[in-house]
Formats: structure tokens, sequence, C-alpha cells
């Protein structure tokens, strides 16, 4: 027991720990040992954001980090022997400020849902980024919008959308909308969607 503890030891002087944080809590991290004149081997590990690496020889390593939907994140980072070293590894990202008329749709980017209008998106991925925007029960409208590093974009949606007014003579009708009753008429809807809609 006393020549694996001081093997222990040994180990925890001669390797290093390597601790990584990003501003995207869902990565995931891969470090790679880069080969250097004196050593050429390379050393591999993967793990999650925050985890301890443990037992690494110590060296110059690439970081990469990896999040769905995101290009990948990379950095570089030195890992002494005998010291726990943290490294930040952030994702280019910009912002984006969305409204949308009416307010209060749901904004989606893959199956993510980010929000409700108006809504601040505080990190998108750089380049171009498909939304959809889902209000009530209308049909999802989709929305392209470039994002800039370090900048917030700001767009405003109209949801295709009218107003549908029913009146009847004499006053008072009730009125079954797509198989729904409302109150008597005149009736107002507004905002309603686009297309046709059974009255009876």
């Amino acid at each position: 027991a006393v020549s694996q503890t001081m093997a222990e030891e040994k180990r925890v002087r001669t390797t290093g720990v390597l601790v990584v944080k990003s501003n995207r809590p869902e990565a995931t991290v891969e470090a790679v040992r880069l080969a250097s004149a004196d050593d050429p081997s390379t050393d591999r590990v993967q793990g999650a954001l925050g985890q301890a690496l443990p037992n690494l020889p110590p060296g110059k390593y690439a970081v990469k980090l990896r999040a769905e939907g995101w290009p990948d994140a990379l950095g570089e980072v030195d890992v002494p022997a005998g010291q726990q070293t943290e490294a930040t590894v952030n994702f280019k990202a910009g912002s984006l400020r969305l409204e949308t008329v009416p307010a209060g749709a749901i904004v989606k980017l893959g199956k993510a849902v980010l929000g409700k209008t108006p809504l601040l998106v505080p990190q998108l991925p750089p380049g171009e980024n498909s939304l959809s925007l889902e209000y009530l029960s209308w049909p999802a409208v989709p929305h392209r919008v470039t994002i800039t590093e370090n900048q917030e974009a700001a767009a405003s949606v109209r949801l295709p959308h009218g107003r549908l007014v029913v009146d009847s003579f004499p006053a008072g009708a009730t009125v079954v909308l797509q198989g729904k009753a409302f109150n008597k008429t005149p009736l107002f809807f507004d905002p309603i969607a686009v297309g046709a809609h059974k009255v009876t």
C-alpha cells in the first residue's frame, strides 16, 4: 500500500490536470497533446466542461470544444506538471434582438426553443441561422438571420395574418370558427392566420 501511495504521489507530481470552461455549457472537450522536438508522442483525452481531465503529461495541448449547431471552438493551453490548469475557450457568437407582429411567437433554432418574442437571444453562432417562428396554431414561418461575431443583429418579422369580422342580420348569431363556438355577432378575430377559415 505504501508503494502504491508513493506511485500515486509521483504521478500527481509528474502529470497535470486540465479544466476547461466555455460560454456553451453543453459542449464536450477534446484535448490533444502537441508533439514537441523533445517528445514526439501525443495524448488525446475527452471529457465535459468543468470536469477535471487528470493525469496529463505536461506540455502544450490543442483544445477543441464541440456543441451541436455551433462551429468548433479551438484553443491552446500549457499544462504544467503537478498543477491544475483552468482554460476558457469560448465559442464565437453574436446576439439577436427579435420582434414579431403579433408579439408572442415561439422562436426555435432547429429543435431548441429560444423563447417568445419580443426576445433577446444572447448567443447565436456567426453566419446564417435558420429560425422557425410559431404563433398559436398558425403555420410555422421560417426566418433567416445573419449573425456577426460580437455584434447584435435586430429583426422585426410580420407574421402573415389578417383580421376577420363576422356580422349577421339580425345580430346575435353564434359563430363557429374551425369547429370552435364563439360569442354572438358581431365578432372580430384580430389577429387571425392567413388562409381559408370555415365559419358557420
